[in-house]
């Protein structure tokens, strides 16, 4: 089975206060290095599992903070121990703040071979507001870099800030749009709760805005050729996020680093497991001590809702072969439940070619629709 492996990278610079994700200000470079030397160690207990891998992809946190010479020693490892596919993607994260064009050329070298830019906003006031540690012309000459080395990469861009209006938040669209990226991420701010900005929440746009935005960000998109096909993502033909795409079809993925969660099918039981959010902590027990990790079987009664929460996130067509592939359940049991929606015009259920989609309508109430598997 084609499998995803997905490494954490927990350091930062400085945290973000609309992140929620485990990450820790810490840019300590004896510290990084052990922790990439416990990844190693992690991933060492999955080889026995056997899979092909078809994509990596290094999140954080900043995982630009790792040297090109730790990243290559990782990618080494992998492509030594583990099996990968002759067209593997290998996705990293960068911030614009830590990269410059040496660094690029060397991660390029070492095997990533597409890269997300981490931009968020063109504009100088809202990168304040949102406490990046880059500027505009960081981020813009970041872009040119990333062109020059990269055919495929992603931009990250914010939208529904604090004190900002549709005009600004299309004008951010634009610019990124005329610089040519295969892949934009274009996705509103919400306040988490466990952001700093959960416990001292901005004031955001009204809801007029935030549609506005929306609707007419979504038409910019479209008029430029990006395919809508994932919730906040948006791609030219051809380069859509494998690794992503796998997540959504309730594919396998294993993980390692702090904080990092995976999902593997063995033996008919979907297995999810979570670590340990403490990098000292992962890196003194990581393979000494189970504690770090959590371990959880799905139970049968869940996986509809668990594999519908994922699915649902892309608009493609759903093959009742591969919601039986995934999930190791009859078709029957999805198609009893998802009638009901067929006659709210919400899906249509293609019986003769074994598959069924979301309407228009039905792709702006996806959460109406989960609902009823909870």
């Amino acid at each position: 089975m084609k499998t995803g492996i997905y490494i954490h990278i927990p350091f930062c610079i400085r945290k973000c206060q609309y992140c929620d994700f485990f990450s820790e200000e810490n840019t300590n470079s004896s510290t990084i290095s052990k922790y990439i030397d416990a990844i190693v160690r992690e991933l060492e207990q999955y080889k026995a599992l056997n899979r092909t891998i078809s994509s990596i992809y290094f999140g954080g946190g900043t995982p630009s903070l790792i040297s090109p010479k730790l990243l290559s020693h990782l990618l080494n490892y992998i492509q030594k121990e583990f099996t990968l596919t002759s067209d593997i993607e290998i996705s990293m994260e960068g911030n614009p703040g830590t990269i410059n064009k040496q660094r690029l050329h060397d991660y390029h070298k070492a095997g990533i071979n597409r890269f997300s830019l981490g931009v968020q906003s063109l504009n100088d006031k809202h990168l304040k507001i949102l406490t990046r540690i880059h500027t505009r012309k960081d981020a813009l000459k970041s872009i040119e870099y990333i062109d020059s080395i990269f055919t495929n990469y992603n931009i990250d861009l914010m939208h529904s800030l604090p004190n900002q209006c549709t005009n600004e938040a299309l004008q951010d669209l634009t610019e990124v749009i005329r610089l040519k990226p295969k892949h934009i991420s274009w996705y509103q701010l919400t306040i988490e709760e466990d952001s700093i900005f959960g416990k001292n929440p901005p004031e955001l746009p009204e809801e007029k805005t935030i549609e506005d935005n929306y609707i007419e960000g979504y038409k910019i998109l479209e008029n430029n050729n990006y395919i809508h096909y994932e919730v906040s993502a948006f791609a030219k033909d051809g380069y859509m996020c494998q690794h992503n795409l796998n997540y959504w079809k309730f594919g396998d993925y294993i993980s390692a680093g702090a904080g990092s969660h995976s999902k593997i099918t063995i033996d008919g039981k979907i297995i999810r497991q979570s670590r340990i959010e403490n990098i000292h902590e992962y890196i003194s027990k990581v393979t000494y001590d189970d504690s770090i990790i959590t371990t959880r079987i799905v139970p049968k009664d869940e996986i509809l809702f668990e594999y519908m929460l994922n699915r649902l996130r892309l608009f493609s067509i759903i093959s009742f072969s591969e919601y039986e592939e995934r999930t190791g359940q009859n078709i029957e049991q999805l198609l009893n439940k998802i009638k009901k929606f067929e006659n709210e015009s919400l899906l249509v259920i293609n019986n003769e070619k074994e598959y069924f989609e979301l309407t228009e309508r039905g792709k702006i109430f996806i959460n109406y629709i989960l609902e009823d598997f909870l």
